[in-house]
Parts: structure tokens; C-alpha cells; sequence
């Protein structure tokens, strides 16, 4: 869902500049110290990348779990738990699919490919992901590595290749140290990524995996208020190395807190390659409901939890039909967005109950075009993200990068205020299809002659979630250790409550956090 970093590129850095691009690239191993600390989520030890249950814990029988919401965390949780012995009465999605915010789509599309509306990559520091992929036998895809195209300041567009100068007259305010470096070199850079993730350096700001993260680290703590923007210029940064930054990871960091970002560079900080499902990544929320078959209950809205010290009952509607459900357990998977429309009793602690009223979730607009053919090959540009901009489009990925045939399919991806201004940009799908394609012709004017067609998918406009992911602008990071406490026989889990916020390992490790509360 969210892109919190780069693919790396497939230029060659050379000269001095070599030491400074290894020294500070984002997908560096960074240790085993650092990378024990961040693998080992929910109390497991991985080994080969797949889950693995404390082999110790116990295996109760005949409690029973009922489960709100059939995303990734949900169909997760229930999965697991009924692993351990544990009564999952039901699964209870209000949509008539699963897997929430991994939705893939191939109609509209000629010569088998498709587009993903929302989760589109696999990180390969992303443990829970590439187990469950291996436990249910879905072959990966591999994205490749390119140069891509950069469009700023309303400038003739160029092509940067790591290792080279940046064009001067359009980020003079690089600074010298920079030049040479990559986009991704410098956002690492500016991040302090090789300061703020190894626990051996006094910089360090913690492990965002524990449960009181950020307050049990005195400096991840004095970064609550601070946005990420702000922390940037206190580290040196120029005007123009945060707009490569944005360019290269989308609108979002103007607004993001200082702490919500850097806690990915922490958790992601052995990335070195990215990863898709061949055939889609919703065939992994598939294997899921197949193998919970008849729990999962489709058309179900929920809307009351009330429990008391011995369970909960959870009332729902089916077909205009009020029913409720007993439970011992409540896993509620579902997004605060969802949830604060909810009628929960007793009422939960203030600081929960604010959470939930006022946890963001960002706009995210996403605009798939089809072309008869990948035309920016011809120009040396590849990868994932071949262009990068300043302008209302954010970023243009080649979705079908790992998809066979000449045709493909690229998506402008919008976020924060550009998702908004694509939401606002027109009435339909074809007036907004025609703002996107006006901001690309600036930069491939081929785009006009290549176009065959496409779908689109604006998440904040989605009635089941109201939004991409959620995220904590500068001030708010006191609600991420909040967010996944639980309450009574209540308990959270989603993106929204992992450090891997937006992404499917986010809604993994959420789940398998819930069930060791649980069978604790």
C-alpha cells in the first residue's frame, strides 16, 4: 500500500563516490545485532523467513474467538488461532471479498495483466509475508532494478543514473557531499539510517516492535513532536535534497511525523530485494479463506461489542438482520476509520477511545493506464518507478514489471494532497484519467497514442475503509502504543497497529502480535 523506499537502481557508482552510496544505501545489511532486533516479531524466532510459534506455548482448547474484519490481519489471526487449538466462530467481513486493502484486478485489461489497487510489493525484510507465500506455495516474482525518469520544478524531465552528477541547474542546493549519491543514498543519509537502527550506536531509537515504543527510548520520545520535514533541516538537509526525497517516496513526508517514518527505516533496514506474487498478490488473502472455508461470513456489518470479565458478544447485520455472536475473544481487525462508528461498551480508556476517533488514514489516489507497449525502455529508463516528480502524479510505477507480454500497465500513485486533487480532479473516471494524462504527456508525451485503457481506485472514497493506511503526523506518535493495546477481551491488530504501517507484513506481524496476547 504505502512505498517507503526505493528499488535500488542498476547504475554503477564509481569513484569516491562508491564508499559514500555503500556507506549510506537504504537496503544495506546493517548487522546481526540490528537485524535481531527487528526479526524476531511477536516473540518468534525466524530462521528461514517463515513464522514460527514459540514452541513452549500452550495449546488451549474449546475458547472461543470471533473475528471482526476478513483483511490480511483478520483471516491471519483466525488462522492462527485455530492452529493453537482455539473455537474461531466466525470471520465476519461486511464486503463480500477478503483481503481488505490487497485487491487485484484484472478486468478491464487485455493479454492477462493486472493491476494492484493497493498492496503492490514485497519487501525481502518483510519475514511474515515471504512465510506465509512459502507455507501456501505462491511463486514470487522479482521486481527489477532501473533508471528512472525525474521531472522537477517544471524542468525539461531527465534521466539520473546513480554514481553521476545531478543536474545543477535544477538542485543547486545539493549539497557537495550529495552530488554523486542516489535519491535513496540521500534519504538514508538524512535519515541517519546508520545511526538511529544499530543498537551499538548511541543514536539508536529503539526497537518500534515493543510494546511502549517510542517511550521506552529517550531519544525516539523527544521526536514526538517533530515532523519529518523538520527533522530533515535539523540534520543538515537542503530544500532540494527533500524534494528528491519526495519525489522518490511520494507527498506523504510532507505531513508525516518524524518518528512514523523513521520507524520504517528501523524495521525495513535489511531490504535488498522487492518481491511480488506472480499471478497477483491477492491469491495470498485467497489461500487464507480457503483454508478458513465457511467461518468467513460474508455481508456482515458489525455494530456493537460489549463485553464483560468472562467474554464479549458482538452484534452485527446480515441482510438487514440483526444477529450476535458470543465469544471469549474478540480480534478486531478492522481499520479505526471503521471502528469509531462503532458502539462499544463499557467505554474504552480516553486515551483509546481518542485513538480511535482520531487515528488518520491517508488519501491515496491510484490511476492504472494500459499501453501498447513499455516505450520508456527505449529512453534506458527501468525499474519500478520510472518517473519521479514534484508534480500532481506524485510517482509513475510500471506495475506490470513483473507481469509477462509487450503491452503494460503504469500507475501514477497519489498521496496526501495529490489523492486529494485526484479525487477533486473530475467528475468521473474519464475527466480524471484526462488530468493524469495531461501531468505525464509533460514528461511522455508518448502516452496519448500508447493508452488503451484503465481502472482507477481512490481508497479515502472506499465506504470499508475510508483511506490507504494510517499515520501519525508530527505530535501523534503517542497513539501508536495505544492503538495496539488491548482491552479486555478485546484485541487489535492491522497495519494501523504494526510498525509496519501500510504494508501486509504490517497486518502479519499485527496478527501474530494478537495471537501470543492471547494465548498468553
Amino acid at each position: 500500500m504505502t512505498d517507503r523506499g526505493a528499488v535500488p537502481g542498476s547504475g554503477m557508482v564509481k569513484s569516491a563516490a562508491a564508499d559514500e552510496a555503500a556507506r549510506f544505501s537504504r537496503r544495506r545489511l546493517l548487522g546481526a545485532a540490528a537485524a535481531a532486533t527487528v526479526a524476531g516479531a511477536g516473540g518468534r524466532i525466524l530462521t528461514d523467513g517463515a513464522p514460527r510459534a514459540d514452541a513452549a506455548a500452550a495449546k488451549p482448547s474449546g475458547k472461543r474467538v470471533v473475528i471482526l474484519g476478513g483483511g490480511l490481519a483478520g483471516l491471519c489471526a483466525a488462522y492462527e488461532l485455530r492452529k493453537k487449538g482455539y473455537k474461531v466462530v466466525a470471520v465476519l467481513e461486511a464486503q463480500q471479498r477478503t483481503g481488505g486493502r490487497v485487491q487485484t484486478v484484472r478486468q478491464g485489461f487485455v493479454n492477462g495483466q493486472y493491476a494492484e489497487l493497493g498492496a503492490t510489493r514485497i519487501a525481502s525484510s518483510h519475514n511474515f509475508t515471504l512465510g506465509y507465500a512459502s507455507q501456501f506455495g505462491l511463486p514470487l516474482v522479482e521486481f527489477t532494478s532501473g533508471d528512472g525518469l525525474y521531472q522537477l520544478k517544471g524542468r525539461a524531465p531527465f534521466v539520473h543514473t546513480d554514481g553521476t552528477a545531478w543536474p545543477a541547474d535544477i538542485l543547486p542546493g545539493l549539497q557537495s557531499a550529495d552530488r554523486l549519491l542516489g535519491a535513496d543514498a540521500i534519504s538514508w543519509k538524512y535519515d541517519r539510517g546508520d545511526i538511529i537502527t544499530d543498537p551499538g550506536n548511541p543514536g539508536y531509537l529503539g526497537d518500534p516492535n515493543s510494546t511502549r515504543w517510542p517511550f521506552d527510548n529517550a531519544l525516539a520520545a523527544n521526536l514526538v513532536p517533530v515532523s519529518y520535514r523538520q527533522y530533515w533541516a535539523n540534520n543538515g538537509a537542503s530544500d532540494d535534497a527533500f524534494l528528491l526525497n519526495r519525489a522518490i517516496n511520494g507527498s506523504e513526508i510532507y505531513s508525516d511525523g518524524a518518528l512514523y517514518w523513521l520507524m520504517a527505516d528501523i524495521v525495513d533496514a535489511t531490504w535488498s530485494q522487492t518481491f511480488a506474487i506472480r499471478g497477483g498478490n491477492d491469491r495470498l488473502p485467497a489461500a487464507f479463506t480457503s483454508s478458513l472455508g465457511a467461518l468467513v461470513k460474508y455481508g456482515c456489518t458489525v455494530t456493537a461489542i460489549r463485553q464483560n470479565a468472562d467474554g464479549a458478544t458482538v452484534s452485527f447485520v446480515e441482510k438487514g438482520r440483526t444477529s450476535t455472536v458470543d465469544a471469549d475473544f474478540v480480534v478486531c481487525g478492522l481499520p479505526f476509520s471503521i471502528l469509531r462508528g462503532i458502539d462499544i461498551s463499557p467505554q474504552l480508556p480516553a486515551d483509546k477511545t481518542a485513538t480511535i476517533q482520531n487515528l488518520r488514514y491517508m488519501p491515496v489516489g491510484r490511476n492504472f493506464m494500459q499501453t501498447r507497449s513499455r516505450f520508456w525502455t527505449q529512453r534506458g529508463i527501468g525499474g519500478l518507478k520510472i518517473a519521479r516528480t514534484d508534480t500532481g502524479i506524485d510517482r509513475l510505477w510500471h506495475n506490470t514489471d513483473v507481469q509477462d507480454g509487450a503491452t503494460s500497465i503504469v500507475g501514477a500513485y497519489m498521496q496526501n494532497q495529490t489523492g486529494i486533487d485526484y479525487a477533486a480532479a473530475g467528475s468521473n473516471f474519464a475527466q480524471r484519467t484526462a488530468y493524469v494524462k495531461g501531468i505525464v504527456s509533460t514528461f511522455f508525451p508518448e502516452i496519448g497514442a500508447e493508452y488503451l485503457g484503465g481502472v482507477e481506485k481512490i481508497w479515502q472514497n472506499d465506504p470499508y475503509v475510508k483511506g490507504g493506511w494510517g499515520w501519525f503526523a508530527a505530535g501523534e506518535q503517542w497513539m501508536f502504543p495505544v492503538a495496539k493495546r488491548p482491552e479486555g477481551r478485546v484485541h487489535f491488530c492491522g497495519e494501523h497497529t504494526s510498525a509496519w504501517s501500510g504494508w501486509m507484513q504490517g497486518a502479519f506481524e499485527s496478527a501474530n502480535r494478537v495471537v501470543d496476547e492471547i494465548n498468553s
